[in-house]
C-alpha cells in the first residue's frame, strides 16, 4: 500500500486513520497471526484494542515505512472508503475519477483506492498522489452532493433521456420465433443467471448482517468508551481536589518541617562530635591496656629468668626497657607500612586501599565495628564505617579508597575525592561473598594496567582465601588489627 517513495497528503492520511479507528477486534487478530513483529508480547484481546490501534496509526503516520500485508488486510476488511469504491468498475475509477471525486470528495476516493485489491486502481491512486494536484473537496451537504453527481454524469443522463423520449420511427420487423431448442437453451441460460443473482443476493445479505453486527459492536464500544471517559474525568476531578488539599497541608507543615530538620541537623552534628570523642577515648584506653598487659607479661618472663639465673641490676633494667611495646601513635601511617612490608612508603605516595566492608564489620573489632556491636540499624552501621574510612585521606592525601559491599544492584557512589563505595551486584545469583569477587576482579584489572604499581595496592580483609588470591597478583593484604592501627595513625 505505502512505499518509501510515496508521501501522503494530510487529508488522505486522515481518512485512512479514521478507518483504522473504527476497526473491530477481528482484523487485529489477523495482524497478530500474520505479522509477529507488529505487537510482540500482546494478545489479540479486546482490552488491547486501543494499543493495537495506536500501533497501526503510528505505522501509518511513519513517513517512509511500508505497511505489512496483515495491516492492509485490516483496513480493507472494514474500511468505509474501501467499500465505497469497491462497487465501481476499474474503468469508471480510472476514466471517471475527477467526476466521481466531485461527488465523494477526492481525498476519500484516493484513500479507498490505495487499499483496493486491484493493482490498476492502486497504481492510479499512487499516480494521483505523486502528481500532487489539488483534490476536489467533499460536498458540504446532501444537496451539493446530488448537484455534483448530476453535473458529473450529465452527458450520460442526456443520452439516456433522448433515447427514451425519441418516438419510434417505424415499427420494427418482428424477429422469427426461436425454435424449441433455442428457447430451451435460453430458458436454461436465464435460469442459471437467476441462480447466480440469488447467490449474489444471499452474499449481500450475509455481508449486510455482518455489517450490522459490527455496527452494534462499535456502538457498544463507543458507549463503553464514553462511560470510561466519564469515570476518568471524575477521577481527575477527585485527584485535583486531593492535590489542592495536599498542597494546603504542605504549606501548613513546611515551617515546622524546616525547624525540625534544623534541630535534627544540629543534634546529628553534636552526636557525631560526641561519638568521635568517645571513640578516641576508647582507643586510647585499649592501647594503654594492651601496652600494660604486654609489659606485665614481659616483666613476668624476666622475673622467671632472673629466678633461674640472677643478673645484675643494670642488665635487668635494660631488658625491662626493651620489653615495653612500641607505641603505634609514635609512628606515622607511612612508617607503619614501611616497617610492615619492608619497603619505603611516603605520605604522598598514591597508595590504594580495597576494603572488604562486611568482612571487617562482622569481626566485632571495637575500633571498626562498634556501631554494629551496639545493635544499630545496618544502614547506620555502614554509614558510620564509611565515615571512618575518610581518615585514610588524612594520612595519605593522594590515596584512593574503595569500600566494597555485597548488593543485588551493581552501582558506585562517590563519597569524596579519595573515597568511593561500590556495591558488587549479583548477576549470577550467588548467595554470598559477592564483594570478594568484585575485589578480585578489580585487582585483576589493576594487574593489567601499566601505570599502577601493585606494591601500592592493599586489600583490607581477614578472609584468608580472598587474601591468598589477591597476593597471587602481587598486591599486599592488611588484616583488621593492623588496619585499626593504621587508621589510628592517620588522625
Amino acid at each position: 500500500m505505502l512505499y518509501s517513495d510515496l508521501t501522503l497528503p494530510d487529508d488522505i492520511r486522515e481518512f485512512l486513520v479514521d478507518d483504522i479507528n473504527h476497526l473491530p477486534i477481528e482484523p487485529f487478530k489477523v495482524i497478530v497471526e500474520n505479522d509477529p513483529g507488529f505487537a510482540p508480547g500482546f494478545r489479540p484481546d479486546p482490552k488491547n484494542l486501543a494499543t493495537f490501534r495506536k500501533k497501526l496509526v503510528d505505522r501509518l503516520l511513519h513517513p517512509t515505512r511500508p505497511m505489512e500485508p496483515g495491516e492492509i488486510w485490516a483496513i480493507r476488511s472494514c474500511s468505509f472508503n474501501m467499500k465505497v469504491i469497491g462497487v465501481f468498475s476499474t474503468r469508471i475509477l480510472l476514466k471517471g475519477f475527477y467526476p466521481m471525486a466531485e461527488f465523494f470528495g477526492g481525498a476519500r476516493l484516493v484513500a479507498g483506492m490505495l487499499v483496493d485489491r486491484r493493482k490498476e486502481v492502486v497504481d492510479a491512486a499512487r499516480k494521483i498522489v505523486k502528481e500532487g494536484a489539488a483534490l476536489p473537496p467533499a460536498p458540504s451537504d446532501p444537496e451539493a452532493a446530488r448537484a455534483a453527481f448530476r453535473q458529473a454524469f450529465k452527458p450520460f443522463f442526456d443520452t439516456v433521456s433522448a433515447a427514451l423520449l425519441e418516438p419510434a420511427a417505424a415499427k420494427p420487423t418482428p424477429r422469427p420465433a426461436p425454435s424449441d431448442d433455442g428457447l430451451k437453451r435460453e430458458i436454461e441460460k436465464q435460469t442459471k443467471k437467476a441462480e447466480r443473482a440469488k447467490l449474489e443476493l444471499n452474499k449481500a445479505k450475509d455481508a449486510n448482517a455482518a455489517l450490522k453486527m459490527e455496527l452494534a459492536a462499535a456502538r457498544k464500544e463507543a458507549a463503553d468508551a464514553k462511560a470510561e471517559k466519564a469515570s476518568a474525568e471524575a477521577a481527575v476531578r477527585g485527584a485535583a481536589e486531593s492535590a489542592r488539599e495536599a498542597k494546603r497541608a504542605l504549606e501548613r507543615t513546611e515551617p515546622r518541617v524546616a525547624a525540625a530538620e534544623a534541630a535534627k541537623a544540629e543534634a546529628e552534628k553534636r552526636a557525631r562530635e560526641a561519638g568521635k570523642r568517645a571513640t578516641k577515648a576508647e582507643e586510647d584506653l585499649r592501647a594503654a591496656l594492651a601496652r600494660a598487659e604486654a609489659a606485665e607479661a614481659r616483666v613476668a618472663a624476666l622475673e622467671a629468668e632472673k629466678a633461674k639465673a640472677p643478673a645484675d641490676k643494670d642488665e635487668l633494667g635494660r631488658m625491662l626497657a626493651e620489653a615495653l611495646p612500641v607505641r603505634i601513635d609514635e609512628f606515622g601511617p607511612a612508617e607503619i607500612l614501611s616497617r610492615t612490608y619492608g619497603r619505603e612508603y611516603r605520605r604522598d605516595d598514591p597508595v590504594m586501599f580495597l576494603i572488604d566492608g562486611h568482612n571487617i564489620l562482622n569481626l566485632n573489632y571495637p575500633e571498626l565495628s562498634k556501631e554494629r556491636m551496639n545493635n544499630l540499624p545496618h544502614n547506620e552501621v555502614r554509614y558510620q564505617f564509611v565515615g571512618k574510612m575518610k581518615q585514610l585521606a588524612l594520612g595519605f592525601p593522594n590515596s584512593l579508597t574503595r569500600v566494597f559491599f555485597d548488593g543485588n544492584d551493581a552501582r558506585q557512589k562517590v563519597v569524596s575525592r579519595n573515597l568511593m563505595i561500590e556495591y558488587s551486584g549479583n548477576p549470577n545469583r550467588v548467595e554470598e561473598h559477592r564483594a570478594d569477587l568484585a575485589i578480585l576482579n578489580h585487582v585483576a584489572f589493576l594487574a593489567y594496567r601499566n601505570d599502577v604499581d601493585l606494591a601500592d595496592v592493599f586489600v583490607v580483609s581477614s578472609d584468608q582465601e580472598l587474601c591468598s588470591n589477591a597476593r597471587a597478583f602481587g598486591v599486599h593484604t592488611i588484616g583488621h588489627s593492623l588496619f585499626a592501627d593504621l587508621l589510628a595513625a592517620c588522625r
